[in-house]
């Protein structure tokens, strides 16, 4: 689209996400997160619908997508997100006793929250949920892709309803994923020296040692 949706619906956008117990990953609470924090809404808009869609017709001349692809399906793809919005999910609390993430999660973000009530002075203008949605929960979500997908290659291109997404995701797999080498900053909770990020740190990691040595306080990939 000439004109983003985000820039028509922000106002909407936040108020029906605004109640939410937890908020999950996604591109809708990306751009939720960037808004409340740093970022207009429109700025993260045009990020999203420019950066990637610049890609698209040099993967599709590479060959790793189709040419079924289209630049503006991701915007599509990104308006959907924004108009759905993020509805309250407080049953996933039941999930908790079945999944070591869930658990880690929801224990994570009170200890989260807390520690940000105690440091809120030091991050003047930013949103405590947003900011862990875009710390805590974005780093696991990358995380746990390239725990559970070893292989970009077990993504089915051929499945007739999900191929598509399959090539995209391959390709989101091997190359915004996997942590970067050679960086100039320390961007982990864990050894930060940042008195809020140390202390969030020290407390998830006595729920989970191995999902807290992931949370990054930005995502670099």
């Amino acid at each position: 689209p000439a004109k983003p949706l985000s820039s028509q619906c922000s106002t909407r956008f936040l108020e029906t996400t605004s109640n939410s117990t937890l908020l999950p990953t996604g591109v809708s609470t990306c751009i939720h997160n960037m808004q409340k924090t740093t970022h207009s809404m429109p700025e993260i808009a045009l990020s999203l619908y420019s950066s990637f869609r610049r890609f698209i017709p040099i993967w599709k001349q590479m060959g790793v997508l189709s040419k079924k692809w289209k630049s503006e399906s991701l915007a599509m793809h990104i308006d959907e997100g924004i108009r759905s919005g993020i509805g309250a999910h407080p049953n996933i609390a039941d999930l908790a006793k079945y999944s070591k993430l869930v658990k880690f999660v929801i224990g994570t973000r009170a200890i989260f929250l807390d520690e940000f009530a105690k440091h809120k002075g030091t991050f003047q203008g930013c949103n405590g949920e947003a900011l862990f949605v875009g710390t805590v929960l974005h780093s696991l979500d990358h995380t746990m892709m390239e725990w559970i997908v070893e292989d970009p290659l077990w993504l089915d291109v051929d499945c007739p309803k999900f191929g598509l997404m399959a090539e995209m995701d391959r390709i989101v797999r091997m190359g915004f994923v996997p942590d970067l080498d050679g960086l100039y900053f320390h961007k982990s909770f864990k050894g930060s020296g940042h008195p809020f990020y140390e202390s969030v740190y020290k407390k998830a990691a006595r729920i989970n040692e191995d999902l807290a040595d992931h949370m990054d306080t930005c995502i670099i990939k």
